[in-house]
């Protein structure tokens, strides 16, 4: 469990921005090129540590070291330096950014989470088998397909995977890249009502709905985690799930893949996993 001084203290954070009305913030390799090439200068005047990242066209991730609160003083050269750049060469004006930042501190616990998080991030994009070789992402050099930059230092998360399985984590996540202490025996005798009844419960808990809106919201954060929990306990084979919710297998497996990506930034979300879990293998 994160605690509070964990925040406090911590050195570590996730950090994404996207373009102001979701505009595009990259429009050629040369820009996405320009940006790299401003991070370098930030991550030398201001001894940041980038462990992972992700360009995509609109929107940007970094998982990264910030030492004595420096975080905002980078990002807003960083970004201050792109805006001007980018509106010099597109002949426009005004905010190219849709706020200052979003951050969160990374602990030790979620470090690798996060950072597969960011390097799955292209999935939707080149899908599964194309995103070991997306250009702009710090998968590849992980996987040892493409050569490291000067400005990102690889040793914390190196230090924490298997290079060899990290590729498969990432495109097809397992539960052991989830719950590492959960005994193989527990996963056999899971039936999906066993699952359905603990996501309802657990979303029910943490989620609950009030209003015509909150209570779309909480049947589509039950449904998501059901998909994802049969998925990954294997408590049901992904045609007869997407026969039970009426769409198609894809869509099945697509909303799992999307419930993992959601567990990283939404609190709530998490600890209804978490609560389901505790009913189904606690």
């Amino acid at each position: 469990m994160t605690t509070k001084r964990d925040l406090q203290t911590s050195e570590w954070f996730h950090v994404s921005n996207r373009g102001a009305d979701r505009q595009d913030i990259f429009g050629s390799v040369r820009d996405r090129r320009a940006w790299e090439r401003r991070l370098d200068e930030v991550v030398t005047a201001f001894d940041l540590e980038v462990n992972a990242y992700a360009w995509m066209t609109n929107h940007v991730h970094l998982v990264l070291r910030a030492p004595d609160q420096c975080l905002p003083d980078a990002m807003r050269e960083l970004q201050g330096r792109y805006a001007e750049y980018f509106n010099w060469r597109t002949k426009r004006t005004g905010p190219l950014f849709e706020r200052r930042y979003w951050s969160r501190p990374v602990t030790n616990r979620d470090f690798a989470v996060v950072c597969r998080y960011v390097h799955r991030n292209p999935i939707d994009v080149v899908g599964e088998t194309g995103v070991v070789d997306y250009p702009w992402s710090s998968l590849g050099v992980y996987v040892g397909r493409r050569p490291r930059p000067s400005w990102l230092s690889t040793g914390r998360l190196a230090g924490a995977i298997d290079q060899r399985r990290y590729e498969d984590v990432v495109r097809r996540p397992v539960l052991d890249d989830l719950l590492s202490d959960v005994p193989n025996g527990h996963r056999v005798a899971i039936g999906f009502d066993d699952v359905l009844q603990a996501a309802t419960a657990a979303v029910g808990r943490h989620l609950p709905g009030s209003g015509p809106s909150r209570e779309r919201s909480s049947m589509h954060a039950r449904r998501q985690l059901a998909m994802m929990l049969a998925v990954d306990l294997s408590a049901g084979d992904v045609v007869d799930l997407a026969v039970h919710f009426g769409v198609e297998p894809a869509t099945v497996r697509r909303s799992a893949r999307r419930a993992r990506t959601r567990l990283v930034d939404d609190a709530r979300f998490r600890r209804a996993r978490d609560t389901a879990l505790d009913q189904l293998v606690g």
